[in-house]
């Protein structure tokens, strides 16, 4: 009973940090955005998220074979 609690738990540590981490760069992205409220800035922003997150959830569903 106690191992399948926490292979559930072990399960779902993964998905939650990827998601968590996506929300932080999204709320970044979204702050300077509108803070600088510039279209130049915003298309450097948007690569640079795009830069960030490929890495990460490519990393995720890449280990998950």
């Amino acid at each position: 009973m106690n191992n399948d609690i926490l292979e559930t738990i072990r399960g779902a540590v993964r998905p939650i940090i990827t998601f968590v981490v996506v929300a932080a760069l999204v709320a970044v992205m979204i702050y300077l955005v509108v803070k600088f409220a510039d279209q130049e800035m915003t298309k450097t922003v948007l690569v640079a998220f795009l830069a960030l997150t490929g890495p990460i959830i490519g990393f995720w569903f890449g280990s998950r074979k």
